[in-house]
């Protein structure tokens, strides 16, 4: 009997690898099921909330309870989001489940993708993005073997009324100024963003744009922001400053809510994130 459960136990908590799909922009794609249904993803750090295209949750036949409850929050770059939610049944990913997870339901186009997986399914499984292996790899709940072998960063996790979840990093900008920045696996591969505020503080020219453009919202096509570009010196991990990038391009946005936004591939080859202890390891 103690044999077979420590097999039992073992088989539960060891880990679990899931294939993910790169776009060319750098977006993490995902196959995974709500109430059963399967579905392509994008795994998106900063999302906050999970996201359902309207096609995909007109597939779901029922399992959508109506919470009559809206949310209202902000993306990155200012936009107001005033969205519905609804309880699913369940969320599965490989043999992973998550039971009564909340979503809101868009109609967007997202170039065939179904929605987006946010990090409140998360909260206390571990997970492994792998870049090389390009892989998702959910780890035991004790984060064992070469999952722990590395360099560990102090998260920041925030919640909002139990709804929202999102993770910062402490990063340091052109040796000058420590900043606390959104990591968002939803920007892409090297994104890096930075609130206008911050470049007087850094000793650029806060005057005329350079390389001005528009962003179009993915969500409300009559919505854009004007960002610039800027090249500044580096970027480094403020508690680890070997992991460094030099001289990124970095859009400045006036209106940012935050200090800044950054991509994760930039930080390691595989990085280990567990939200329940509040850190990142690196290798």
């Amino acid at each position: 009997m103690l044999i077979l459960l420590f097999f039992v136990i073992k088989f539960l908590s060891a880990q679990q690898i899931i294939p993910l799909e790169f776009t060319e922009q750098g977006h993490l794609i995902v196959e995974a099921k709500f109430n059963g249904v399967k579905g392509r993803f994008i795994f998106d750090t900063g999302a906050g909330v999970n996201l359902l295209t309207k096609d995909y949750s007109d597939k779901l036949n029922g399992g959508l309870i109506d919470l009559k409850q809206r949310y209202t929050g902000f993306r990155s770059t200012g936009e107001r989001m005033d969205v519905d939610l609804y309880r699913l049944t369940s969320f599965e990913l490989a043999g992973f489940k998550v039971n009564n997870p909340i979503a809101t339901i868009i109609d967007v186009d997202l170039a065939g993708l179904d929605g987006l997986i946010s990090l409140g399914l998360f909260l206390q499984q571990p997970f492994t993005i792998d870049y090389q292996k390009e892989q998702l790899v959910l780890e035991d709940l004790t984060i064992s073997g070469a999952a722990n072998k590395g360099t560990k960063i102090p998260l920041l996790v925030t919640k909002d009324r139990d709804i929202a979840y999102t993770i910062f990093a402490w990063v340091n900008i052109n040796n000058q100024k420590d900043l606390c920045f959104l990591i968002d696996t939803g920007a892409g591969k090297n994104a890096f963003h930075m609130n206008k505020y911050y470049l007087p503080l850094l000793g650029e020219e806060s005057g005329d744009p350079v390389q001005e453009r528009k962003l179009q919202s993915d969500f409300n096509k009559e919505l854009e922001t004007s960002v610039f570009e800027r090249k500044l010196n580096s970027i480094a991990i403020a508690s680890a400053r070997s992991i460094e990038v030099s001289e990124p391009k970095f859009l400045v946005i006036d209106k940012l809510i935050y200090d800044g936004t950054m991509s994760l591939n930039w930080i390691g080859d595989r990085v280990t994130v567990d939200m329940a202890n509040k850190y990142m390891i690196v290798r």
